[in-house]
């Protein structure tokens, strides 16, 4: 789990966000705080700065890696404030972690590079029409882009945003809300399948990539001592008929 919030400063458990990943087992870092989005809080470099050492404090205390994970919305800024809070710092890169960065070209461009220099770079699954629209790139084409940008595959995750809000704007208005679907990471996985070149990178980025992002030593893989989460599919017709977790079934068709 993330202690924080999309607003600054972050809410934590023992007040302080070093000692919440100290003490409390399953805070891994913070999240989900926004940037370059007309909703969020407008955090300033210093305070990103702050809160990425903070999070790399409470890290290197607890031996966990450590995630700031970022909304990012589509503000001219992009992932500038990420570049200036790294910028005259020892901090490590992959300690930003942003999502949403299919939300437009040029983001996800940024994204890109971000990622090339040593960071992890979240694409979200869940999309709407209206969104494709505005902007949005569908999840596996947005893959692809990155992929040509120069991202290394095994920097790039897919994440479904689940409970996720969906606005719809007209006019700069708020005409409407929907909320992600985990139904999504399914649906995208089953469009793969039929793509060779694809289904791989798509595998890797549910699973290997986004534990390796967060530093969970023990998910991600099919491997001795690694816990035993499995998902088996009809790849026929794309159903979920299999779902283990940590070795315990639970679904059975």
């Amino acid at each position: 789990m993330y202690n924080g919030s999309y607003r600054m400063p972050p809410l934590t458990l023992t007040g302080d966000v070093a000692r919440d990943m100290l003490l409390v087992e399953p805070v891994i870092g913070v999240g989900e705080v926004a940037i370059s989005d007309h909703r969020s809080s407008q955090p300033t470099t210093q305070e990103l700065r702050r809160l990425a050492a903070d999070v790399h404090l409470g890290g290197t205390l607890s031996g966990k890696q450590g995630v700031v994970f970022l909304h990012l919305g589509d503000g001219g800024a992009g992932l500038e404030p990420i570049e200036s809070a790294l910028a005259g710092t020892e901090l490590p890169r992959r300690l930003f972690y942003p999502t949403h960065s299919n939300r437009n070209r040029s983001l996800l461009e940024q994204a890109a590079q971000h990622a090339s220099r040593g960071g992890y770079a979240d694409i979200t699954v869940s999309t709407t029409e209206e969104l494709i629209a505005a902007g949005d790139i569908p999840a596996l084409d947005a893959l692809s882009l990155a992929l040509e940008a120069g991202a290394p595959a095994e920097r790039l995750t897919l994440s479904s945003d689940a409970g996720g809000s969906l606005p719809l704007y007209r006019d700069g208005e708020l005409a409407g809300l929907q909320s992600a679907s985990p139904g999504a990471m399914l649906d995208t996985l089953t469009a793969a399948i039929g793509r060779a070149d694809t289904v791989e990178t798509v595998i890797a980025a549910m699973t290997r990539n986004p534990a390796r992002a967060l530093g969970l030593a023990r998910k991600g893989c099919i491997a001795p001592g690694f816990d035993a989460d499995l998902m088996l599919l009809d790849s026929s017709s794309g159903s979920l008929d299999f779902v283990m977790c940590q070795g315990q079934w639970l679904l059975k068709s």
